[in-house]
């Protein structure tokens, strides 16, 4: 959804994908993905906080280089 630029249906997806708990990088992913639509949509506290997230909650993620630099 967010590469195909439905960026509100993707932050509302991936809300949903979140509350079912996923583990370990299936987090990280979700959170990661969350973080970037949020961003396109000007959600800049909201995409901070996913990020912060995954730093916190995932240190070892395996995209962690990504999450530095969003």
């Amino acid at each position: 959804l967010r590469q195909g630029g439905k960026l509100e249906s993707a932050v509302s997806a991936l809300n949903d994908f979140l509350k079912g708990n996923p583990e370990g990088d299936r987090l990280g992913h979700g959170l990661y993905e969350l973080g970037l639509a949020q961003t396109q949509t000007k959600q800049f506290a909201q995409a901070a906080e996913s990020f912060q997230r995954i730093r916190k909650e995932i240190p070892n993620y395996i995209a962690m280089d990504k999450v530095l630099y969003e």
